[in-house]
């Protein structure tokens, strides 16, 4: 089966106190439509994927990211918060929790990926070094 494909878009939010008087925080996030992927599993654990990169030598885990993405009923889509500027604080890289897999070569131009962990019900998007704005997406169930 083939996974939802969506191009991220980049957005940032202020918060209000940043109108005011200058003072908060920023936050930068990456959004794609729609609340739920129309593809959709009822397995929690030992998913298991095909993951098609440019050169399979490379390390796996230097090429692909698995996350869980949040969701904005209010907006209708789905999205993970890459980063805070606040006026006190700096800006800081946030800490998404990328998932653990076991990655294995696949032919020549793939590596075959089982998620280590088992998955709690929501959305999740796997991207690819190259094309992090590229979002693969299925739903948990």
């Amino acid at each position: 089966m083939t996974l939802e494909k969506q191009k991220a878009s980049a957005k940032a939010k202020a918060g209000a106190s940043m109108y005011i008087v200058g003072l908060g925080k920023v936050k930068a996030s990456n959004v794609v439509t729609g609340m739920r992927s129309p593809v959709r599993t009822n397995e929690k654990d030992s998913l298991t994927f095909i993951v098609k990169v440019t050169d399979n030598n490379v390390d796996p885990f230097q090429l692909i990211n698995i996350f869980k993405l949040e969701q904005n009923p209010n907006k209708n889509n789905r999205f993970i918060e890459v980063s805070n500027v606040g006026t006190f604080s700096g800006a800081s890289a946030n800490d998404i929790a990328f998932l653990s897999f076991d990655a294995k070569k696949y032919g020549e131009k793939s590596y075959m990926i089982r998620v280590q962990k088992q998955l709690i019900p929501g959305e999740y998007a796997i991207t690819i070094e190259g094309s992090r704005d590229l979002f693969n997406m299925f739903g948990v169930d």
